[in-house]
């Protein structure tokens, strides 16, 4: 009855275009307010130029319109989920004060000159309150953005997930701009490489399980040198049902060498699903 209730109401929302119809079935999900409007939809297709990530693909410019990267002392790649908040790791912004950051979006990497890019200014940094330095378990952070985002083709956020459908014998994507961590070489472009989802048994074996927290995942392969680099911390990790499915965000990269055979770990968005709604759903989410 739950799902015809909420087939339901997409019919008469997509017959109507009503406004009203969108509150209602946000207020349905636990949202203020659900929009009309597109989220995990990619624009274009991939080069197939073979990048710095093992396997990974450089992407056309703004392919994945929901890209953002957060400028500290350092660059890294963040997710935006909603018209106000992009999602990255705890760890990227531990202490550092919202004046110091700002996000920029609308932008393929560093070296891009796009129109379309533009610079946002930061008004809160949420750190998951069970975030823990030292094990890096709840390794989750929300930036709030001073003004809300105006979504084009260009900047529009990612799906978050349904139930979890981050499963084993699955393969993820992450996307990433950034140095490596040795700092050899700066790519311009954004780059995505798509990794299989390991099981626990197989997470465990690989790595020390002291870091292996309830709340994380584990991408292969196992035993090679690393496929992402520490600098890629904080980028999504996704998946999609098809290939003409939108991408939902699963995980936020946590752990990662591109220099030892380590397997890199993801903070999984299903486990904190009800901190983050608490503080985006007075935002504009997209379906």
């Amino acid at each position: 009855m739950r799902i015809l209730a909420l087939l339901s109401l997409c019919y008469f929302m997509h017959i109507s275009n009503s406004e009203s119809l969108s509150n209602l079935l946000g207020y349905y999900l636990g949202f203020r307010r659900l929009c009309l409007c597109r989220c995990g939809v990619q624009q274009g297709q991939k080069s197939g130029i073979h990048s710095r990530m093992l396997g990974g693909e450089t992407i056309q410019p703004l392919q994945m319109p929901w890209l953002v990267y957060i400028h500290t002392n350092k660059t890294f790649t963040g997710t935006l989920i909603s018209n106000r908040h992009v999602i990255t790791a705890a760890s990227n912004l531990y202490d550092i004060l919202p004046s110091k950051v700002s996000v920029t979006l609308g932008s393929n990497g560093l070296c891009d000159k796009a129109p379309s890019a533009f610079n946002a200014s930061v008004e809160a940094i949420l750190i998951n309150p069970k975030y823990s330095p030292s094990r890096k378990n709840n390794d989750i952070a929300l930036i709030k953005l001073h003004n809300e985002v105006l979504f084009t083709a260009v900047i529009a956020p990612i799906c978050m997930p349904i139930y979890d459908i981050g499963n084993i014998q699955q393969l993820a994507e992450v996307a990433s701009v950034a140095t490596d961590e040795k700092k050899i070489s700066t790519y311009c472009a954004a780059h995505t490489a798509s990794l299989p989802i390991l099981s626990e048994r197989s997470c465990l074996s690989a790595i020390n399980s002291s870091f292996v927290t309830p709340d994380k995942g584990c991408l292969g392969p196992v035993g090679a040198i690393g496929t992402l680099c520490q600098s890629d911390i904080g980028a999504p990790v996704m998946t999609r049902f098809t290939t003409l499915s939108p991408y939902r965000l699963i995980g936020v990269l946590s752990s990662a060498s591109c220099y030892e055979k380590q397997t890199s770990l993801y903070t999984r968005i299903i486990d904190h699903l009800p901190w983050i709604h608490e503080n985006i759903r007075r935002d504009c989410q997209c379906f």
